[in-house]
C-alpha cells in the first residue's frame, strides 16, 4: 500500500497543498464502526480499548487518512478517536489526515417527533463542525464533507459559512459525499465552494458510476444512467472519488453465504485471481476500483485485523485490462452492449 510519511504530510500541509496529500493516498481507513455500537449509550472502556487496537493496526498497515462522520456510532467513533489522539504526542496529529462529514440528522434530533432529514443550514454546519472537533479532541479538520445533498440548502449562505470556517482554521478543505456532478457544479458556482473530494458508494456490486459510461444510448440501465457524467466530471475537475462500501459487504471476498449462481461464479473468479497473484480476495475486489483511471480511493471500514491486512495489499496494477473486464462482465451478469 502506498503511503505518505509524516515529513511528506507536514510539508504538504505547510505549503497549503494538502489536497496533494489526500490525493496521494490509495486507501483510507473508515471509522464508521470503530466504537462498535450505534445506540445512544455512553462509550465504554471496553469499546475504547478495542477501538484503540484497531487504530493501531491501521497505522501499522500504513493508513494515514481516517474517515469519520458525526453520525457514526452516534458520535462515539469520533469520541473514541479523540481519546486516542489525546494519548499521542502533539506531533502525531500532523502525521495523519482526518476527514469528517455532517449534514444527516436522525429522527428526534432537535425535538421529539422530528423526522430524519438533511441539514446544510449554516447554523447546523457550524455546530456540527464544532462538535466534531470537540469529540475528536483536535483543533481542525483536514477535510470536511457535506454528507448527503440537502434539497433545502441555501447554497450561497452555506458557501459563506464554509469559507468562515476555513478562515478560522477549523476546516482546511471541503468535499462532498453522495453528490452528483450537477449538484457539485451548483455548490461551486452558487456557493463559491472549492470541492476537493466526492465520496460515493462504488464497488463491483454497485457499479452505477462506472456502468453509466458504457450504457450510452441503450434501452436499459436507467438506474446507472442517473449517475451519468459524475465520474467523468470529477475526473475533469480533479475531484478525488472516494468509494464507500468498496467490498460490497464482502459478497465477493468471502463475507456472505447466500450467493446466487452468478455471484458464486464471480467469487470463484476473484478467489482464482487472488491465488494466482499471491494476493487476497479483498485486494482483488479493491484493485478493480483502483485500476480505473479516475484514481478511485476505497474507504476500508473493517475492524477485523486480518481483513484489514488483506485489504492493505490492494493495488490497481494487480489486474490486467482483460482481468478487469472479466470482473466487470461477471458482476453485470450479462455481456457488455
Amino acid at each position: 500500500m502506498k503511503q505518505l510519511n509524516q515529513a511528506d504530510i507536514s510539508a504538504l500541509r505547510r505549503d497549503n497543498r494538502l489536497s496533494e496529500a489526500i490525493g496521494g493516498q490509495n486507501l483510507i481507513y473508515g471509522c464508521m464502526n470503530l466504537a462498535s455500537s450505534w445506540d445512544d449509550t455512553p462509550l465504554t472502556d471496553e469499546q475504547a480499548a478495542r477501538g484503540f487496537s484497531t487504530i493501531e493496526k491501521a497505522l501499522e498497515l500504513g493508513f494515514t487518512t481516517f474517515d469519520h462522520a458525526d453520525i457514526y456510532c452516534r458520535g462515539k467513533s469520533e469520541e473514541l478517536f479523540g481519546r486516542f489522539l489525546a494519548q499521542q504526542a502533539d506531533r502525531f496529529r500532523e502525521s495523519i489526515i482526518i476527514q469528517s462529514k455532517a449534514g444527516i440528522r436522525f429522527p428526534d434530533d432537535g425535538g421529539e417527533g422530528t423526522p430524519g432529514r438533511y441539514d446544510f443550514s449554516p447554523e447546523h454546519i457550524r455546530s456540527s463542525v464544532e462538535g466534531i472537533l470537540e469529540r475528536l479532541n483536535c483543533g481542525y479538520l483536514d477535510l470536511f464533507l457535506l454528507h448527503r445533498p440537502d434539497p433545502l440548502a441555501d447554497i450561497p449562505a452555506l458557501g459563506r459559512e464554509l469559507r468562515k470556517l476555513q478562515n478560522e482554521g477549523l476546516i482546511h478543505y471541503v468535499g462532498v459525499s453522495n453528490h452528483s456532478a450537477s449538484q457539485i457544479q451548483a455548490l461551486k458556482k452558487l456557493g463559491e465552494i472549492e470541492i476537493t473530494v466526492n465520496q460515493m458508494e462504488i464497488s463491483l456490486g454497485h457499479r452505477n458510476l462506472i456502468e453509466a459510461g458504457v450504457l450510452i444510448n441503450q434501452n436499459h440501465g436507467d438506474r446507472a444512467l442517473r449517475s451519468q457524467g459524475t465520474l467523468e466530471y470529477c475526473m475533469s475537475e480533479d475531484i478525488q472519488l472516494q468509494a464507500w462500501s468498496p467490498l460490497f459487504r464482502g459478497r465477493y471476498s468471502g463475507g456472505a453465504a447466500d450467493l446466487s449462481e452468478s455471484e458464486q461464479r464471480l467469487r470463484d473468479y476473484v478467489s482464482a485471481l487472488a491465488a494466482e497473484k499471491d494476493s487476497s480476495p479483498e485486494a482483488i475486489v479493491l484493485s478493480w476500483l483502483m485500476r480505473h483511471p479516475a484514481g478511485i480511493v476505497p474507504v476500508i471500514g473493517s475492524t477485523h485485523s486480518g481483513r484489514m491486512a488483506a485489504c492493505a495489499g490492494a493495488d490497481g496494477s494487480l489486474l490486467s485490462r482483460e482481468e478487469w473486464y472479466q470482473l466487470f462482465v461477471l458482476s453485470r451478469e450479462e455481456p457488455l452492449p
